[in-house]
């Protein structure tokens, strides 16, 4: 017993070490401000601090997807279930008001409180969230497929969604849209610079990403009248905060404008986590109900 155990641990131990690695190695970048350093003859500059914690992100979906106790995810998923999903919610949604809160009382030049940074607080706990919902997604996953529920591969679709928002929540890959279609000569520039083109580009991709959700959530979640309708208003609250990005060319207040998108990106992914470890909660129930 006690020789599988250290060889489960010495396992995936490598995937701590590296992570932990990432993590204060981004910790340091973001201390520091950034350095620059010559690498073969070429000048590199390591500026923003969220990159190697999308790294770190990169490790640590490998390792749950690679090795046999999923990181200890599962264990950690079991303690969360112990809980009613309303107060799962209610701390959810503490943790989003908190973070409005130093949003708006915080100096507008405060990249640690200021919801527009990249590399602030809330930036990291976001990517942090999504990715915690996507690893609670490819458990449900793991577990419809290991027990034979029709179509569990239906669930990866929405697992890629959650785990490429997190790694895109750091390395902001939307942002830059317009700049690579322009590279490949596909987008020639013009109009309003401060009209989010990127929102114009990646529509059909959202407008997919929305149809399939309604689509799955309707079928999966039929007969648990709360988590459809708590799923179907984190997935409004998502489409607004998308939407939201379009105050940019208005008048309104640009903090305004950022509390508003920001915090309705927080708030439906911490809707999202509530229904998908609701949901899981609901199967282990109903599993443990079926033995007795």
């Amino acid at each position: 017993m006690g020789i599988k155990k250290e060889n489960s641990i010495s396992a995936h131990s490598w995937i701590y070490s590296i992570s932990g690695l990432l993590v204060v190695f981004g910790l340091i970048i973001w201390i520091t401000g950034g350095f620059t350093f010559e690498l073969l003859g070429n000048r590199v500059s390591v500026q923003m601090a969220n990159h190697p914690f999308s790294y770190a992100i990169w490790v640590l979906i490998a390792g749950l997807v690679f090795t046999k106790d999923r990181l200890g995810f599962p264990n950690l998923f079991d303690k969360i279930q112990a809980f009613k999903t309303s107060q799962i919610l209610f701390v959810l949604l503490s943790i989003t008001a908190f973070f409005e809160l130093g949003h708006f009382i915080a100096p507008l030049n405060s990249a640690f409180w200021n919801l527009d940074s990249e590399s602030g607080l809330a930036t990291y706990y976001q990517s942090a969230m999504l990715f915690s919902t996507g690893a609670c997604v490819f458990m449900l996953y793991q577990k419809e497929r290991l027990e034979g529920i029709p179509k569990p591969s239906g669930w990866l679709p929405i697992l890629v969604v959650f785990w490429g928002l997190a790694i895109d929540e750091l390395v902001a890959f939307h942002n830059g849209m317009p700049k690579y279609l322009s590279k490949l000569g596909l987008y020639s520039g013009g109009g309003s610079t401060n009209f989010p083109m990127w929102v114009v580009f990646l529509a059909p991709l959202a407008l997919a990403v929305v149809i399939y959700l309604i689509s799955f959530i309707l079928k999966r979640f039929k007969g648990k009248k709360g988590l459809l309708l708590l799923s179907l208003l984190a997935l409004v609250v998502w489409v607004l905060a998308y939407l939201s990005e379009l105050l940019l060319v208005t008048s309104l207040n640009h903090q305004l404008q950022v509390g508003i998108e920001e915090g309705a990106e927080l708030l439906g992914t911490s809707l999202f986590f509530c229904v998908f470890a609701g949901y899981k909660s609901n199967y282990a129930k109903a599993r443990k109900k079926n033995k007795k």
